[in-house]
């Protein structure tokens, strides 16, 4: 008979260390809390994590700063971008307080750690466009997180918000920009008939962005791309009445197999398809690591790089975690 142990083994030390993981999500979704849990504790060298804001005797998850270390700006990978935060939460509702400061799993959080960084160094952000985009860009205006003109609802007659806003310019155009970002939140539930909207039926008249005809036009589907493609065009023409449709970028994981649906869909309802592009978070890090010029701007592109798809770093843990079945 094997001998009870007072101690416990190395490997469900290091499994207490990395903290508690959710019992019931996709691979995908557990793969990223994860690898967040292993960064609070082995990057950021936090014990300590939190747990989730649900009613007052929420589960405690590794991939959640304790309150002190939230409150202390832990989940922003830069001053500049807990500035952005900050900025953003005095011009009122959009950016949740919580899950923006406490989850390091929040793609929200991810959206302001990304443009946050770069808006600091405006110079670099367009050296990073002009890859991203396959263009000479002389200027980025912008970002706005979270951004929603105080007109929105004359607009469209909703309240869809889009995560990123930019416009590029180039010597002879001027290209506004809508971006959606997602890290492993899903798309957006909340389903507006765009059929049944007096202001979607005029836009898509007058953009020509969609087949309307095509039964994705009223689908769940694509619904949240579409709603923040045509808030992009309205705020567009608001601004300049002669402007053609912005382009819609969506951001995301590169394992992210849901947004590459929804990017598939999406794509056979516009009709030009040139108007909507994928940027893997991969692609995305690459570009900034390539056109960075100074050290902060390297790290930058390392840091974000290794927490948001740096896997490599916890795949040992992550394989012993599996194949024990260990479930802290």
């Amino acid at each position: 008979m094997t001998p009870p142990r007072d101690q416990p083994s190395e490997l469900e030390r290091q499994l207490m260390l990395i903290g508690p993981q959710r019992q019931s999500e996709s691979l995908f979704a557990a793969r990223a809390r994860f690898h967040q849990s292993w960064y609070r504790y082995y990057v950021l060298g936090l014990e300590r994590y939190g747990r989730t804001s649900e009613a007052n005797n929420g589960c405690h998850l590794g991939s959640i700063l304790a309150p002190e270390d939230s409150l202390a700006g832990k989940n922003f990978i830069s001053d500049h971008s807990q500035q952005l935060y900050l900025e953003r939460r005095q011009n009122g509702w959009g950016v949740d307080p919580v899950r923006c400061t406490s989850y390091l799993t929040s793609s929200q959080a991810m959206t302001i750690n990304i443009f946050g960084s770069m808006a600091a160094h405006q110079d670099w952000m367009t050296r990073v466009y002009a890859i991203l985009l396959k263009k000479p860009i002389k200027r980025i205006i912008g970002p706005q997180i979270e951004y929603a003109p105080k007109q929105r609802i004359q607009l469209l007659g909703d309240r869809t918000i889009l995560d990123a806003w930019i416009i590029a310019e180039t010597n002879t155009d001027i290209m506004p920009i809508s971006m959606e970002v997602k890290y492993i939140d899903r798309f957006n539930s909340r389903h507006i008939d765009p059929a049944l909207r007096p202001k979607y039926i005029a836009l898509a008249d007058r953009s020509n962005l969609w087949d309307t005809s095509n039964p994705l036009f009223r689908s769940r589907r694509v619904n949240q791309l579409l709603r923040c493609h045509a808030l992009g065009a309205a705020i567009a023409y608001d601004h300049s009445p002669g402007q053609g449709p912005p382009l819609m970028i969506l951001i995301h994981h590169p394992d992210d197999q849901a947004a590459k649906d929804v990017l598939d869909g999406y794509r056979q309802l516009l009709r030009d398809e040139h108007l909507l592009l994928s940027i893997p978070l991969d692609t995305l890090f690459k570009a900034m690591k390539d056109s960075a010029t100074e050290a902060e701007q390297h790290r930058i592109a390392d840091e974000l790089r290794l927490r948001y798809i740096g896997y490599t770093a916890s795949q040992a843990l992550w394989n012993e975690y599996r194949s024990h079945g260990k479930r802290t």
